[in-house]
């Protein structure tokens, strides 16, 4: 085997493990420790994973714009979350922890009604809670 030939083979199996490596270190963080929270919508919705670490990732889904990922740092003064994203092009988001029902959720300011009622399109569930928040609309109290 020439010399040139067997450099190629060493380089593309040096770049094969290489990316192997990448592969096994890269982490889903959605599976990082963290509290889960889903806003159900109908074309859609967003899982949104404060983290432990002080970061988050929110995926969102919609029939009409498909998959989006943004990630950012979050916290809480009093009862609100601040979502810091890292991208330029996304806003500051605040949402409200409240309980309705016997439900924790996140709100956003917009989605809580002068009766107190929560409108929930605008709010986020914590994952794993059995509640009745939301099942036909807006009946639910603060």
């Amino acid at each position: 085997m020439p010399v040139t030939n067997l450099v190629m083979l060493v380089r593309i199996i040096v770049l094969s493990i290489s990316l192997a490596g990448c592969e096994k270190s890269a982490v889903d963080p959605f599976s990082l420790p963290g509290q889960t929270w889903i806003n159900a919508t109908p074309d859609g919705g967003e899982m949104l994973r404060l983290l432990d670490s002080g970061k988050y990732v929110a995926r969102r889904t919609s029939d009409y714009h498909g998959e989006t990922t943004m990630s950012g740092r979050w916290s809480k003064k009093g009862n609100v979350i601040i979502l810091n994203p890292d991208s330029r092009e996304m806003t500051t988001r605040e949402l409200l922890e409240v309980e309705s029902n016997g439900c924790r959720l996140l709100a956003r300011r917009a989605g809580i009604n002068p009766d107190g009622t929560i409108n929930p399109w605008l709010a986020h569930l914590r994952a794993g809670e059995q509640c009745e928040f939301g099942k036909t609309g807006y009946e639910r109290k603060l």
